[in-house]
């Protein structure tokens, strides 16, 4: 509803009093403006990662496109359920007048089961009930509510309500008999569902919004980390919010001995060497040299090996969805003193530094990863990560993420960059240096000529090794320095 994220700023001077901050719950990125457009700080923190199914090929196609073991599985649950009861059956209400008897059923569901023993379940007679039942019966009215039912024999197995249009399915709520659990009904609904949405003409995208299980992310196809935003008035403000949240953070872990951020890091995994992610059989894959050297496991890899191999202090801090790493953060734990620091694993040999994320890893995880690596080096009184870009997607997720573990992170100076951005010819080129500079080109290449002197460009890895040796020749010869590592 708001195109443009400026608005804000007007708005927070418009609203009564003093505002000095604006709470954004449960964005979905997909469908909210371009934040990195507001001039105000803000802090964004993962709110749930959400899945989905993009219907781009058949049913088959995408069935086969499933791990195995939840295809071996579903097959398994329905053998199970024809022999002993009947093969599961799915019968689906679309119209208006349904609507209310569905919602009874399914609350029958939820009300024999745990939920019903914890007091949240749907039900006709509380508000829960009242509330999907009137927008299921809206939405009726005009074909875009379904309730999908999963029927074993005579048996209600399971419940599935969803709102739809012509492009979207939205997962609402699912229910199910625990006392045919042993057929995992809901799984079998939802498998029975999918193939009904692939049938029909319209190919609608299917939404769970759900805050997804890795059980759950095998049935989908994408992915989507819906995000809470809180918006400050000025720098000041967001600075004050940090230092006094970190010192009532401070002050519970004192009071209470519980360790700052614990379940912030939950899920984080870190190995000290890349070694460790091949034994433990990780696939590697989304990270290979094929990417640029920079943002490879390749680059980390050497780094590690050549220049920190006897440093104790060396961690690759993960995320992972089971055996694929989603997003990387390779770090450096130092003592200096009394000072403790957290650096990026990076020296002068690098270009760049920055996180490693997967095609499908989001850069939101940096937080977990960040907290996981303070709990690990308590006491740590610096942060350091560079050389980075300042323009790049990871340098404003870092920054983002130092933010929202209570940290106030500074942009500083590391080097500058020369480059040249390459346009026209090269004469086009030589015309626009000086012209003592033309004259230096034209008497030195005469010189080197004259001399024998070739220009050889090498592009081939069995010849690469030679030109090594050649340049190390070259460089033992001159008067710098010999090379460290």
């Amino acid at each position: 509803m708001l195109e443009d994220s400026r608005l804000l700023e007007t708005l927070m001077a418009a609203l009564p009093g003093r505002a000095w901050t604006i709470e954004l719950h449960a964005v979905d990125p997909r469908y909210a403006p371009d934040f990195s457009q507001l001039a105000l700080p803000q802090i964004v923190l993962p709110h749930a990662r959400t899945i989905g199914i993009r219907q781009q090929t058949g049913f088959s196609d995408f069935w086969k496109g499933r791990p195995k073991k939840l295809a071996a599985n579903i097959g398994r649950y329905f053998r199970r359920a024809e022999a002993e009861l009947a093969m599961p059956q799915l019968s689906t209400l679309v119209e208006a007048v349904d609507m209310e008897a569905g919602i009874e059923r399914f609350g029958e569901l939820e009300t024999a089961g745990w939920k019903g023993e914890a007091g949240t379940a749907v039900s006709r007679n509380n508000e829960q009930g009242a509330f999907y039942g009137e927008i299921l019966r809206r939405f009726a009215s005009t074909g875009q509510a379904a309730i999908h039912e999963l029927y074993v024999g005579d048996h209600l197995a399971s419940s599935r309500l969803v709102i739809t249009n012509n492009h979207l399915l939205i997962c609402l709520k699912t229910a199910y008999n625990e006392d045919l659990a042993r057929f995992a009904p809901g799984r079998l609904l939802l498998y029975r569902v999918i193939e009904e949405q692939f049938a029909l003409p319209a190919k609608r995208r299917i939404e769970f919004y759900t805050n997804a299980t890795s059980d759950q992310k095998e049935w989908a196809t994408f992915a989507c980390t819906i995000q809470n935003i809180q918006i400050f008035r000025s720098p000041l403000t967001a600075t004050v919010f940090s230092v006094l949240r970190a010192v009532r953070q401070n002050l519970r872990s004192i009071r209470h001995g519980a360790a700052n951020n614990d379940s912030l890091s939950d899920g984080v995994k870190s190995y000290s060497s890349i070694e460790t992610f091949k034994k433990e059989q990780y696939d590697l894959g989304d990270f290979s040299p094929e990417n640029p050297l920079d943002v490879s496991l390749t680059w980390f890899e050497l780094l590690e090996k050549h220049v920190y191999a006897t440093d104790p202090g060396v961690r690759y801090y993960f995320t992972s969805e089971k055996t694929a790493p989603q997003v990387i953060l390779p770090l450096r734990f130092t003592r200096k003193g009394p000072v403790k620091t957290i650096h990026a694993l990076s020296n002068y040999y690098s270009a760049l530094y920055t996180p490693l994320v997967s095609d499908e890893g989001d850069l939101l995880d940096l937080q977990k990863l960040l907290a996981a690596a303070v709990r690990d080096h308590p006491g740590a009184h610096v942060i350091n990560f560079s050389p980075m870009d300042p323009e790049s997607t990871a340098y404003k997720a870092l920054f983002n993420a130092l933010k929202a573990i209570d940290w106030i992170p500074f942009r500083l100076f590391c080097f500058g960059n020369w480059y040249l951005r390459v346009n026209g010819s090269w004469e086009d080129y030589l015309k626009k240096r000086s012209a003592n500079h033309r004259s230096t080109i034209r008497r030195r290449s005469k010189r080197f000529a004259a001399e024998g002197g070739t220009l050889e460009i090498v592009t081939t890895l069995d010849e690469t090794e030679q030109c090594i040796a050649d340049y190390n020749d070259v460089y033992s010869a001159s008067w710098k320095k010999p090379e460290p590592h």
